[in-house]
């Protein structure tokens, strides 16, 4: 991307701020750009939620209704999935016996057998 920058500045001949000399601070001007330009369509995105009965936000909304239709069977199927890794794992963790318990159930098992025949 910041290629894509330089090069098409380069072409109309901009001149960039001396802090831009470094691509490492244009890179995270760019990186700064979209992560702001992502974080205000998710708020725009919540405003019409809350708000579908608008007239503005209504009209969106049914612009997009595969698009959101599409996310809500994804965000379905990724809840289900991790409800059953963990159902997996609380059955696992209720299955296993540690290695020292069943020493222990054992030691306990034959020592009073033991104690029997000493006396």
């Amino acid at each position: 991307m910041v290629l894509v920058v330089r090069g098409v500045a380069e072409a109309r001949k901009w001149k960039f701020a001396n802090m831009f000399e470094e691509d490492k601070s244009l890179r995270d001007r760019i990186r700064c750009y979209y992560k702001t330009h992502i974080q205000n369509a998710k708020k725009r995105l919540r405003t019409m939620l809350n708000h579908p009965t608008k007239r503005a936000n209504a009209r969106h909304l049914c612009e997009h209704l595969d698009l959101i239709e599409q996310h809500s069977v994804q965000e379905e199927i990724e809840i289900e999935v991790e409800s059953n890794i963990k159902q997996k794992r609380r059955d696992n963790s209720k299955t296993k016996t540690t290695p020292e318990s069943s020493q222990e159930q054992q030691q306990f098992e034959a020592s009073p057998d033991t104690t029997e025949k000493e006396i």
